[in-house]
Order: structure tokens, then C-alpha cells, then sequence
């Protein structure tokens, strides 16, 4: 029965290039990718912390934030036009422009502008970020309710 069964050698397995890659060379790819899989994660989370540590500023005192961006626009406009200087301005956005178009101070006006208004020197800007321009200058005209003029 043993005379049946014959053994064929069978060969070895053809590995091509990648089977004679030496051991030393793929310990060295695994420890670069390795370091650079750390280095990856270490930048994530020094972005992370510097990202939560500006939140924790802006939470802390939000009014500072939104002094400190109407100072930047001011600093901005004044270096194209002479700004009053005695008082800070009340900064407001252009969210949709439709429901201005019926007053012909905002007929150029587009949503994101800007508008610096000054009550006490009663003058009114309005600022184009985008193309760095003022687009509008007027005179403030408020009229108080219940005041005859």
C-alpha cells in the first residue's frame, strides 16, 4: 500500500521580489511609519489645544472678541477715509440685503457689508470686506417717537 501513494516534491512557493525584502529593512519601514503615525497624532492634539484654549478666551469674555474685531474694521476703514475719533461706532452686518433695497442709502449694499454707524458725529459707513471699499457714506437721521421736529 505504501507503493501506491508516491511523494512529489512540491516547490517552493515563488515569492517574487517581495519575498527577499531582508527583515532588518522592514523593521526600519515599521519604526518610520511608526514615528511618523506619533508625530501625526502629537500635531493633532497640539492643534486641538490651541484650539480650545482660543474657545475658552473667546467664552470667557466675548465682548473683548467683539471689541477687538470692531477695532480691526475701524483700523481698516480709517486708512481709507477720515473717521470721527471721539466715539466707537456700532457695527452691524448686512445679513439680507432684499430687505434694505427699499432704502436708497443700502441700494449698493450686499450681504456680509459692513456698517459703521456713529451716532454722535451722525454718520454712517458702509464697508465691502471682500474688495476692501467703502461703498456708502451718509448722515445719520434719527427720529426719536414722540418728538415733534
Amino acid at each position: 500500500m505504501s507503493d501506491q501513494f508516491a511523494t512529489v516534491p512540491t516547490p517552493a512557493p515563488n515569492r517574487g521580489k517581495l519575498g527577499r525584502i531582508p527583515v532588518k529593512a522592514l523593521k526600519v519601514v515599521l519604526v518610520m511609519v511608526l514615528l511618523g503615525a506619533i508625530g501625526g497624532v502629537g500635531y493633532l492634539y497640539w492643534s486641538y489645544d490651541k484650539i480650545k484654549k482660543e474657545l475658552t478666551q473667546v467664552k470667557a469674555s466675548p465682548n473683548d472678541a467683539a471689541l477687538a474685531q470692531a477695532q480691526q474694521l475701524v483700523d481698516e476703514v480709517g486708512k481709507l477715509i477720515a473717521l470721527p475719533e471721539d466715539e466707537t461706532p456700532t457695527v452691524a452686518t448686512v445679513v439680507d440685503k432684499d430687505k434694505l433695497q427699499e432704502q436708497t442709502f443700502f441700494a449698493k449694499a450686499e450681504n456680509g457689508d459692513k456698517i459703521l454707524i456713529y451716532p454722535n458725529a451722525k454718520k454712517v459707513y458702509i464697508y465691502r470686506e471682500s474688495v476692501k471699499k467703502i461703498i456708502e457714506v451718509g448722515t445719520l437721521n434719527v427720529e426719536q417717537a414722540g418728538k415733534k421736529q
